[in-house]
């Protein structure tokens, strides 16, 4: 090979430009030829010196392979084999519910997630955050060790810190702490908390979620008591009305709305035009559930409260319901949609009574999903074996943000522990300065998978959270089926879970022996709620049901019991009290990425990568229209040309 043309024609040009760049010894590397020229190139020289160490014998050390000492298995894994892959149930936890959920392991590493067909909650499908949660336990930039103050420290020394710090909580009945948790059904962690509370009578719990159901939930308690939850069966409606509720995406209604939903859609039985179900959507922007629907129209947020009111009124004349008319007359904003969109569907619904749904949206305020729950009573939709059935949680509220900043402004909080998996420092609401108003609190301690984040860097102290696939937990579904979380694999970095976490707040109390390590306390504190719940459903043998749980993912007969219940119509009055927005409000719509959701996925790049759900839906209705639109022209689909820009 020739650097240039010129060491190709040996030009004295090229010779002097050498003799400049390698000014001592350049001579020595001057080109050798094929007439006797024994002047050293760089070719030459390693040509020479591989033959000389060729010679020596040292070349001969790439003739051998290299050396691996594999060491067998002192006592055989159970059920594994190199190659072969086992399954095993368990639950996701998400806001509200769960996922049911078979993983995939190779190994003794978890390799892929899958649904749970089995789950009485599930169709055996799963949506993209359950799948992609895998990679979020193998996360490289997941939170690998304790720190203070940003520097890396030992998990000893935060134990010897921790274990100074519950002295001092015990000494005075737990004065001054706070947990801030995120939403979840886990009975267990609510046995924790329930322990802690009586153990130390001045801790205090709060929850937050960036998005929440916080309308819903406020809404479900006025009306039917502290406790209780409205379960969605949208199986059993045929004709549903959205209001700007993205009940198919992001607005997590039911564990299984998705497939719920979709058995209607089949059109079966020889009276077709009854067997398909119909949805009607209001949105203020264009979601997956808007996609599906049979008839949308847009509608800003603002002006959501007004169609819900006027759907109200319509149903409330039809049904001969004075007390919601009386309800919906108090919403002082007057609807912009055609009075006879909102005539037919209502006429719509109506004639559907015990098998229609009326939904809204988790972003509206209590008083919009007051005025629902009015249209669902006057539709007979509320029972055991209809669209919405009313069961008890047995769930104590706990404190919203709000409540926790007021007590930090007040000096009332001096420990303050996070666990919320939501990053509150940076997405709870601006006014209240939660960044700026940690500082006033003296221990802070963040406990989760990220270390990233703001509210980890904002904290004292930070302790590696454990993985729902490294840990020991349960869950209920959102139609109260009870699942065991447990474990693939041991934690990668040493991450301790919530639940393990609390437990260890505990101490020598008897909920979990103290010198247990923290999975093994999880794993007995599991143990005992599930002894408990397995007994109410019924189980004889709790150790048979226990084995028959881990490997089915649930327990039989487990969801919640269904009350009968009567909204408080007075209840709803007051919720209807609040002043309504005007036309000179600005209007500002936060919503859930469909991506990354509040941002807690943001490291996650299969999330980030994966195609839009919007878009894919745009495209596929706008190709259907164009193709009913030539067929009304009399044109055939082959005439039709989409170019995907």
């Amino acid at each position: 090979m020739f650097r240039s043309l010129g060491e190709l024609q040996g030009t004295p040009e090229f010779q002097q430009r050498l003799e400049r760049e390698f000014p001592r010894g350049a001579a020595e590397f001057g080109r050798s030829d094929e007439d006797g020229d024994d002047s050293l190139s760089r070719r030459r020289f390693m040509r020479l010196m591989g033959a000389s160490t060729a010679l020596a014998g040292l070349g001969l050390a790439a003739c051998r392979r290299p050396v691996g000492k594999i060491l067998p298995y002192s006592g055989s894994v159970e059920w594994m084999i190199p190659g072969k892959a086992l399954f095993y149930a368990t639950a996701m936890p998400r806001h509200g519910g769960a996922t049911p959920i078979i993983a995939t392991i190779h190994d003794g590493r978890p390799t892929h997630l899958q649904g749970n067909p089995l789950h009485p909650n599930s169709n055996g499908g799963t949506d993209h955050f359950a799948i992609a949660s895998i990679l979020e336990l193998y996360d490289p930039e997941r939170s690998r060790s304790y720190q203070q103050g940003g520097s890396t420290i030992s998990a000893a020394d935060f134990s010897a810190f921790f274990a100074e710090k519950k002295k001092a909580l015990a000494a005075n009945k737990g004065k001054g702490l706070a947990v801030l948790h995120g939403a979840s059904t886990s009975p267990t962690r609510a046995k924790a908390i329930a322990a802690i509370t009586a153990k130390f009578g001045g801790a205090k719990f709060y929850e937050y979620e960036a998005a929440d159901h916080r309308g819903l939930e406020t809404a479900t308690a006025a009306l039917f008591g502290a406790g209780k939850r409205q379960v969605f069966r949208f199986d059993k409606a045929q004709r549903i009305l959205s209001i700007g509720a993205d009940f198919l995406g992001t607005d997590h209604l039911a564990d299984n709305a998705v497939g719920d939903f979709t058995k209607g859609r089949k059109l079966e039985g020889a009276d077709k035009a009854t067997a398909m179900n119909r949805l009607y959507v209001l949105e203020h922007q264009f979601t997956t559930t808007g996609g599906m629907a049979d008839h949308r129209l847009p509608v800003k947020a603002s002006d959501q409260l007004a169609a819900t009111a006027a759907v109200a009124t319509k149903i409330a004349e039809l049904a001969g319901d004075a007390a919601l008319g009386k309800l919906a007359a108090t919403v002082t904003a007057k609807s912009q949609i055609d009075v006879k969109w909102i005539d037919g569907v209502a006429a719509d619904l109506f004639g559907a009574r015990g098998q229609s749904l009326v939904v809204v949206g988790s972003r509206l305020d209590p008083a919009a999903h007051a005025l629902a729950a009015g249209i669902n009573a006057a539709l007979t939709n509320f029972g055991e074996g209809k669209p919405i059935d009313i069961v008890d949680t047995g769930s104590v509220v706990a404190g919203r943000i709000e409540d926790l900043a007021k007590a930090i402004a007040a000096g009332e909080i001096s420990t303050l522990v996070i666990t919320a998996e939501s990053d509150p420092v940076f997405s709870a609401p601006a006014d209240l300065e939660f960044g700026k108003i940690l500082n006033k609190v003296e221990t802070v301690i963040h406990v989760g998978l990220r270390n990233l984040c703001a509210t980890a860097r904002a904290a004292g102290w930070h302790v590696p959270g454990a993985h729902f696939l490294e840990s020991w937990g349960d869950v209920r579904a959102s139609d109260g089926s009870y699942s065991i979380v447990q474990p693939m694999i041991a934690p990668l970095f040493d991450g301790i879970s919530e639940t393990a976490f609390l437990l260890n707040l505990l101490s020598e109390d008897d909920l979990v022996a103290a010198d247990e390590p923290a999975t093994d306390a999880a794993m007995a504190a599991v143990k005992i709620t599930f002894a408990e719940i397995a007994k109410e459903a019924g189980a004889a043998d709790a150790d048979k049901a226990w084995n028959t749980t881990l490997r089915n993912g649930f327990l039989k007969d487990s969801a919640y019991r269904s009350v009968a219940a009567t909204a408080d119509a007075a209840a709803a009055g007051k919720l209807l009290a609040a002043a309504a927005p005007t036309a000179a409000s600005t209007e500002v719509v936060f919503t859930i990425d469909h991506k990354i959701w509040d941002g807690r996925h943001i490291n996650n790049g299969w999330l980030q990568e994966c195609p839009d759900p919007i878009t894919s839906l745009v495209w596929d209705n706008a190709a259907l229209l164009s193709v009913a639109t030539l067929k009304k022209l009399g044109l055939s689909d082959k005439e039709l040309v989409i170019e995907d820009k």
